[in-house]
């Protein structure tokens, strides 16, 4: 029956399963200024009535599926300089809207996103070099990609963006070496993609 958590300043780590299944939980706050610095495997997941959360910037590791079936997240901020988005991270958040991926980013992981369905547009900062296999797989209602420049982009992922039906065009930046099988099959709306790049693969 919890409904609301207040994290301590003195919590330096959120174990694996912490609050899993929490299905009321709808409000985290992190006391100010917080030493939270890691975020374990499992935290939040299916926490379905959670709408939001902002990662303190003290934090430097967030593990995987910690928000994997929050049905209810529209917004997540990150100010926290993390190096990648976890393994299936936000799988199935079906509400998710609004992310930004902080710019010390430097791979996005398999099946981050992978059903995401309201997320109409997502921007890839300048220091992402790799997005893995299925990270915005069946992102449905996905119109916009848009790389920041100059990109360190070089590889895109087998099925990466695979069923993003809403997609209509993209364009690689100049980085990009490899785009795996199946990265952008049955985008049926993609009708321009712009190539500034040398495909190794395809």
């Amino acid at each position: 029956n919890l409904k609301e958590i207040i994290i301590p300043s003195s919590v330096s780590i959120i174990e694996s399963h912490a609050f899993e299944g929490c299905s009321k939980l709808t409000k985290i706050t992190f006391e100010d200024p917080s030493s939270l610095e890691k975020i374990d495997s499992y935290a939040f997941k299916g926490c379905l009535s959670l709408t939001e959360i902002c990662i303190p910037s003290s934090v430097t590791k967030i593990g995987e599926y910690n928000f994997q079936k929050c049905i209810s997240l529209e917004k997540v901020l990150f100010l926290s300089p993390i190096k990648e988005i976890g393994y299936s991270e936000f799988l199935e958040c079906s509400k998710l809207t609004q992310i930004k991926i902080p710019s010390s980013c430097v791979s996005i992981n398999s099946f981050s996103f992978c059903k995401c369905s309201s997320l109409e547009s997502i921007e890839i900062p300048s220091s992402v070099k790799h997005i893995y296999e299925s990270a915005f797989d069946e992102c449905s209602s996905l119109k916009n990609i848009e790389f920041q420049s100059p990109s360190s982009l070089v590889y895109i992922g087998k099925s990466a963006f695979y069923k993003c039906a809403s997609l209509t065009q993209i364009c690689f930046p100049s980085s990009l070496a490899e785009i795996d099988e199946n990265a952008f099959k049955e985008c049926n709306s993609l009708k321009k993609i712009s190539i500034h790049c040398q495909i190794d693969k395809n």
